[in-house]
């Protein structure tokens, strides 16, 4: 499995977290991507706050503080790779 995060930019000029997740499965290679949503809480942090809230969500396993979108999934079937 191979899981990554991190801001993503937007323009024109906002970031939002952003988790993506792979894995291997005998029927193909497994994703998700989750992407923060802009609301009232997430534009209330500064720039540190933010930050330190990533670090306490990937380092430190709290919860994240911010809304998640619904995830996208899917499957890249084992014959495609």
């Amino acid at each position: 499995m191979l899981r990554a995060f991190g801001l993503m930019y937007l323009l024109p000029g906002s970031e939002l977290p952003l988790e993506v997740a792979f894995y291997l499965e005998p029927d193909g290679l497994h994703y998700a991507f989750c992407l923060g949503i802009e609301d009232a809480r997430w534009r209330s942090y500064s720039e540190s706050k933010r930050w330190k809230l990533m670090y306490a969500y990937t380092n430190l396993g709290y919860e994240a503080a911010w809304a998640w979108d619904e995830p996208i999934r899917g499957v890249v079937e084992m014959s495609a790779i």
